[in-house]
């Protein structure tokens, strides 16, 4: 047996040594229409668990994907899989997995959808990774999550965070120190980091994550993640400090910086509020352009 270090990599010692060989025994046909890997929550899918991971949830596990069609005439295999795998292996409608992380069953979906799905159910749908899909349809679904927004998706949600981030950080933040209101200034700074972290995933073209692992993704983004997490930093060491104000606009700064070299802003200006309608002004579609870039609705 493979000795393994991490949960993904349990997971394909589980399919290669085990799950692959029995199927191919027993139940060919199924290996023609399932997909079969590991994806969904949980830290070894995004490849952050660590020995705290190991207290949990830490076995040779797999999923098994088969499309609706299927369900009714492999109904007696799958059942017979629970009986001799038990908590080893998750059978799955295929279309719900989907549905249930997306709020879409088929894939790809209108560009609109993507507005208002929350960017975890996103990364969750796609995280991890696929050992085997023959049949295809799993993988032809996941694909068209990990192609990423269309820009004019992107630039909209883009907007958003900027505004979101504007009013809580470099407005609402300062104004509730000197009113010495600090339950609502320690609200203030937990969503401009929040946000914050979405531009930064957003322009480094990644879904962000549940809370727990945001810290962990944006040290894996190439463009700013590092700078971001010295910055939240130095913020939540002394939340209640008012030089804070400074860090974010350093930070806020340097995405200002960034879009004026894209030539996604004419403005040096870093207030967020600023940036975001000149990143709105590069949407081509005009419904979308001229929406309130305060929600993600249209």
């Amino acid at each position: 047996m493979t000795k393994a270090n991490s949960g993904m990599q349990l997971a394909q010692a589980f399919f290669a040594e085990e799950l692959y060989p029995y199927l191919q025994k027993n139940f060919p046909r199924l290996l023609t229409i399932s997909a079969i890997g590991l994806v969904g929550p949980g830290s070894e899918c995004l490849g952050y668990d660590d020995d705290y991971s190991k207290d949990h949830d830490f076995e040779r596990r797999c999923c098994i994907w088969l499309p609706e069609k299927y369900l009714t005439s492999s109904k007696a295999i799958v059942n017979q899989l629970k009986v001799d795998y038990d908590a080893k292996l998750h059978p799955m409608v295929l279309e719900d997995f989907y549905e249930h992380y997306t709020g879409i069953r088929h894939w790809p979906t209108d560009d609109l959808n993507l507005l208002t799905i929350p960017e975890n159910g996103l990364l969750t749908a796609s995280n991890g990774q696929v050992f085997w899909d023959s049949y295809g349809l799993f993988s032809q679904y996941r694909q068209a999550i990990q192609a990423y927004y269309p820009k004019d998706i992107w630039l909209k949600r883009l907007s958003y965070h900027c505004l979101q981030a504007a009013q809580a950080g470099q407005y609402n933040y300062s104004r509730c120190l000197k009113r010495k209101n600090y339950l609502a200034s320690f609200q203030s700074l937990a969503l401009f980091m929040n946000h914050y972290s979405h531009l930064i995933h957003l322009i480094n073209k990644r879904y962000q994550p549940f809370y727990k692992w945001q810290q962990a993704s944006l040290l894996d983004c190439p463009l700013f993640g590092s700078l971001t997490v010295k910055g939240f930093n130095q913020l939540v060491q002394q939340p209640f400090d008012l030089q804070n104000h400074q860090v974010i606009e350093q930070m806020t700064q340097l995405l200002t910086n960034y879009w004026c070299r894209e030539e996604l802003s004419k403005s040096t200006d870093n207030f967020l509020l600023i940036q975001a309608d000149e990143l709105a002004q590069h949407i081509k579609d005009p419904k979308l352009r001229e929406s309130n870039l305060w929600t993600l609705e249209v």
